[in-house]
């Protein structure tokens, strides 16, 4: 994991991290209420144990986490930029600062 990326997550674990994040959280609720499909896939979490995909309908929620100390048993390790997505076979996807220098 990068040195930038790293600092964002530590960023997210402070109280105003947990503060935008439940701002987001609240936001994409609103959107993923009214979205159904098969298959949505969240890369990147930075609060452990906390997806934005939690209240989504689409029940087949694939994550993919940026490094190993993020990873859970639920998702995969991956690196973001080297995914090969099919866009035709993914109804969502939430990327939350994968892409970003």
């Amino acid at each position: 994991m990068s040195e930038k990326k790293s600092h964002l997550k530590d960023w997210y674990r402070t109280r105003e991290g947990i503060y935008v994040f439940d701002a987001i959280d609240e936001k994409i609720q609103d959107k993923l209420s009214k979205l159904f499909g098969y298959y949505a896939i969240e890369i990147g979490q930075y609060l452990k144990k906390r997806s934005l995909l939690q209240q989504s309908r689409i029940k087949n929620n694939i994550k993919i986490y940026t490094s190993k100390s993020g990873s859970g048993a639920d998702g995969i390790v991956a690196e973001p930029e080297f995914l090969r997505i099919v866009f035709d076979n993914v109804d969502l996807v939430i990327a939350s600062h994968v892409f970003e220098g």
